[in-house]
């Protein structure tokens, strides 16, 4: 099934100038992967980057929220928040194709969390992946326990009564 793909676009700086977008399929994960070892604790380098792009995107920066969300990985590639902010952002902008990595290494950083799986949940049921929607919806329902998941007004899972960043 084609996705769309967005590429980026950078100046001499590197910084985000713009970015199109184009169709592709989606890449095979596989289900059978090993999982990985545990990443180290988050250093909190991350956190007034990743604030910042939270920012920008409230106010209709989405450029420079991009910037700041990569800058955030940058400085903590450890840290699940601006993993999961920006794959769902991403996810709102239906870039699944790049949004889906940061949704997975978000879930390989705070695997007990069940956001990250009811992220992956949002992506894969936007991108028409339904066999791994089930699964994640799964592992969401076993880590929220008696919490309700519902939709936001705009299709991303949610535990009740939690509001998205």
């Amino acid at each position: 099934m084609g996705e769309t793909e967005v590429q980026q676009i950078r100046d001499e700086d590197g910084k985000l100038e713009n970015w199109t977008y184009t169709k592709k399929k989606l890449p095979e994960i596989s289900q059978s992967e090993e999982p990985r070892a545990a990443a180290p604790p988050p250093t909190g380098a991350a956190t007034i980057p990743n604030q910042q792009a939270l920012n920008a995107w409230s106010t209709g920066d989405i450029r420079g929220a991009m910037n700041l969300f990569e800058e955030a990985i940058a400085a903590d590639s450890n840290d699940p928040a601006p993993h999961s902010n920006y794959g769902r952002r991403l996810t709102a902008m239906v870039a699944y194709d790049e949004a889906l990595p940061l949704l997975l290494r978000a879930s390989e950083l705070s695997p007990d969390d069940p956001q990250v799986w009811l992220d992956l949940l949002t992506l894969y049921e936007k991108s028409l992946q339904f066999q791994r929607a089930n699964a994640a919806r799964q592992r969401a329902q076993e880590l929220a326990g008696d919490r309700a998941m519902v939709r936001n007004d705009y299709g991303a899972w949610l535990l009740e009564g939690n509001s998205l960043p």
